[in-house]
């Protein structure tokens, strides 16, 4: 056979990609109905409520909230933008996104004033929603900057998106009460309905003969309900199967392709705790094995250089205890006196 022949299992790429919305959303009727309710007293011209979706990752809030400020900016001409905190990490750089997405040409100053008057400027009193997703990778400091000054601005509806409801409740009191969201949960897809999901990216990307429902079924329970991995493993055990030149996709495709993609699920893990969890990651990472009493020392040295506080004894055994479970780090008795742990990244 030609190379470049193949066969064609993947035929359409697009479809497994993270910024595609489906024309229809399956398994979420509540989450939508619930986040439809905060946007829709923009349609009476009203002020709209804001939202804080909250979940684990690949449980679907960022597909409905993209997908709902698509159909209100087709449907009601209501203007709105979407800003990944991950990235724009700073006030000043959200506010740069959101004047970019408006095509707001102005001064290059760094000046975090001037950027917000001409954001205010451009919304003036329309309605405008604005989707803040990861907003809990935003420090602290940052988080309560940008929610307090966004929530005075226009009629602006946020649509803020993390993977816990810990963020929210760490605001300042001042800022929690003015933002006041409606708290919207997104519990783990059940296993039927991320079979579902899986079908549906299966039957508009892929060829008709090249999959099976048990296929699907069995990437559903490797990727213990987490839409976005499940999607990922799909796309990759097709592009595997493709350069096997073979007709289908088979177990051992599926078996490979989740673990090309185990790294991306742990980032995605590691973004759901918070910054003291992660502070403990990276030392750990870095000193490629330590033991706990060194590591508390690190750590402490860490949170200074850092500039947060640090958790009590107590909390910093328990977040650990946390990435042990969550199969980030392992946690083996050292080979000393005493009750010592040594802890190293798992690979």
């Amino acid at each position: 056979m030609n190379w470049a022949e193949g066969y064609g299992i993947v035929a359409n790429p697009d479809i497994f990609s993270d910024g595609f919305i489906p024309d229809r959303i399956l398994a979420r009727d509540v989450q939508i109905r619930e986040l439809q309710f905060c946007l829709s007293p923009i349609l009476k011209r009203r002020k709209p409520i804001h939202a804080w979706l909250y979940g684990r990752s690949g449980t679907g809030k960022t597909t409905i909230a993209k997908y709902l400020l698509g159909k209100i900016q087709s449907e009601a001409h209501v203007r709105g933008t979407y800003v990944n905190c991950w990235e724009k990490n700073t006030f000043y750089a959200i506010l740069q996104e959101i004047l970019n997405n408006l095509r707001v040409l102005c001064t290059e100053e760094r000046n975090t004033g001037l950027k917000l008057e001409e954001v205010r400027k451009h919304i003036n009193d329309d309605f405008f929603i604005l989707i803040l997703d990861e907003i809990d990778t935003l420090p602290l400091k940052e988080r309560n900057t940008t929610l307090y000054n966004l929530c005075n601005v226009g009629n602006i509806a946020l649509i803020c998106i993390g993977e816990s409801q810990f963020p929210l409740l760490a605001l300042e009191d001042r800022v929690r009460s003015r933002l006041n969201p409606q708290i919207i949960d997104f519990p783990q897809y059940a296993s039927d309905d991320l079979v579902r999901i899986l079908r549906q990216r299966a039957e508009m990307g892929l060829a008709p003969d090249a999959w099976s429902h048990k296929i699907l079924e069995r990437i559903a329970e490797l990727c213990e309900r987490e839409a976005r991995i499940a999607i990922y493993t799909l796309r990759s055990a097709a592009n595997l199967a493709e350069s096997d030149y073979s007709r289908f996709i088979e177990n051992k495709h599926i078996e490979k392709g989740f673990n090309n993609i185990k790294d991306l699920k742990r980032v995605y893990a590691l973004k759901s705790l918070t910054e003291h969890h992660q502070i403990l990651y990276h030392l750990i990472r870095e000193w490629r094995g330590i033991i706990s009493k060194e590591l508390w020392n690190r750590y402490l040295e860490r949170c200074k250089e850092e500039k947060h506080v640090p958790v009590a004894k107590r909390t910093f055994d328990h977040y650990l205890s946390q990435l042990v479970r969550l199969r980030l780090i392992e946690s083996k008795r050292a080979r000393v006196r005493g009750k010592v742990h040594l802890f190293k990244v798992l690979s």
